[in-house]
């Protein structure tokens, strides 16, 4: 991506901060936390943008939660949520951005590389969420990981699957 022209890469990396956004208002309630889509553009974007742009892209979408947008799941925005119970997942999708983005653009470039950097990056945001809702919500810590990520695996593979195929 840094070869493209200037211009090509601020779009992409709005595009994809509106993709995040408009994941984020697909979600259902399981357990504490909610499963969205929002995740799913967050790793795509490691995969097509890279370690560079990609937190970018996801930095200007918590920014915008952050500042009161309503841009977080069920419609959600304020500086409040990076203290509640998604907000290690949130911060966890700023570290995902670019893990991804650093692992999937190391020449050779490949699907079951693409396949693994996803996976990583899933496990970046469920050990930054699991831990933040574990404190957060003073849960056990068998709670906060069947809480905040066993439930999610099932989706997390569907995701991580469908991320990699798009991306190629």
């Amino acid at each position: 991506i840094c070869a493209m022209p200037k211009l090509r890469r601020i779009l992409l990396i709005a595009t994809f901060t509106a993709l995040i956004v408009l994941g984020a208002s697909v979600n259902v309630q399981l357990g504490p936390v909610l499963f969205v889509l929002s995740d799913f553009f967050v790793l795509l974007s490691g995969l097509i943008l890279g370690k560079r742009y990609a937190p970018i892209s996801v930095g200007i979408y918590l920014l915008l939660g952050a500042t009161g947008f309503p841009v977080f799941a069920d419609g959600a925005g304020g500086i409040e949520h990076f203290a509640g119970s998604t907000g290690g997942y949130l911060i966890g999708f700023l570290l995902a951005s670019y893990v991804v983005g650093a692992f999937s653009h190391v020449p050779p470039k490949s699907w079951p590389k693409d396949l693994a950097a996803v996976v990583t990056g899933f496990m970046t945001i469920y050990i930054c969420g699991v831990i933040w809702l574990k404190f957060q919500a003073g849960l056990l810590w068998y709670d906060a990981i069947s809480f905040g990520f066993l439930e999610f695996l099932i989706p997390m593979a569907i995701k991580s699957t469908s991320c990699v195929l798009l991306a190629q």
